[in-house]
Formats: structure tokens, sequence, C-alpha cells
């Protein structure tokens, strides 16, 4: 066999393997100290995130892991990394465990402002998710990714929800 040949047969099998393996076993908290990147327009204070900065998000965000909870209510003022956590869990579903998100807002122009000014920053951000994002087949109001979707409806139009949460 052929010195090309051979090399061209290895680089096949490495990405054939890197595909079929499977994510790591990480809750949202340790995807997001682990992978998270916060870039200068998103933060006064760029580069990776530290859930000890807000101790109080690791056990919210660490909620969405357990299989015996089935609704995460939070009850919060303003500014304390809420929406961070958030941000942090949809990143975490993208990149481990891709499927559909309906992010509800209360109307369309927070659910676009959301999406441009802050979820899409994030994705381009963070190298283990914008790979898997795809931002040419996306607009505002649906962001699709690697094996899912991101969709974002208002609170004021319920009737357009439902034919998302179906």
């Amino acid at each position: 066999m052929s010195r090309n040949v051979q090399d061209n047969l290895t680089e096949a099998i490495d990405r054939a393997l890197k595909t079929f393996k499977p994510p790591e076993n990480l809750t949202v908290s340790e995807w997001a100290d682990k992978k998270r990147i916060l870039s200068s327009e998103e933060t006064s204070k760029p580069g990776a995130w530290s859930t000890a900065n807000v101790p109080y998000m690791k056990f919210i965000m660490d909620c969405f892991n357990d299989e015996y909870i089935r609704e995460i209510n939070i009850l919060k003022c303003t500014q304390i990394g809420g929406t961070e956590g958030l941000l942090n869990t949809i990143g975490y579903i993208i990149d481990q465990d891709p499927g559909r998100i309906v992010y509800v807002l209360p109307d369309d122009e927070l659910c676009k402002d959301f999406s441009e000014l802050r979820l899409q920053k994030m994705l381009k951000s963070c190298p283990s998710i914008e790979e898997k994002f795809y931002a040419n087949d996306s607009k505002d109001s649906l962001l699709k990714f690697k094996g899912g979707f991101i969709v974002f409806g208002s609170a004021r139009v319920p009737g357009k929800l439902a034919s998302w949460s179906a």
C-alpha cells in the first residue's frame, strides 16, 4: 500500500472515530466551566466561564441533568446570572445532547433581540458549539444546529407555540 493511500485511510478512520465518539459525561455546570467562552461582545470580563463566580447557579444549571426533575422554576432578582445559566444549558444541549428547544419570551421583539444579541454571540464564541451551529441556514427566530434547532416564540402568540411543542 502506498504511503499516500495509507495516510488517507488513517485520516478517514480518525474522522469516523471522532464522529461516533459519544460526548463526555458532563453536567451543565461542568460543560460551562470546560467549554463556555465569554466574548468581549458579551461581557466586560471576557474569557472562560467560571461557575465559581456564581456558585448559586450551579445547582440550578445541574437540575437540567437530573432525570427525575421535569420542571425548573427560577424566582430571582435581575442581573444575577440567570440568563447566562440558561445560555449554558442551551450550549450544553447543542454540544452534548442535541434536540429541539422552544424558548419563550414575552414578545417578538425580545425574541429577535435575545437571539441576535445574546444567543448567537454565545454560539460564535464557543468553539465546541460554533462548529455545530448552521448560521447560514438559520434566521433570528429559528437557529439550526447539528441534531436540532432552537425556535423562539412570543408568549403573546400562544397558537404559534402549540405547533412547536408537539
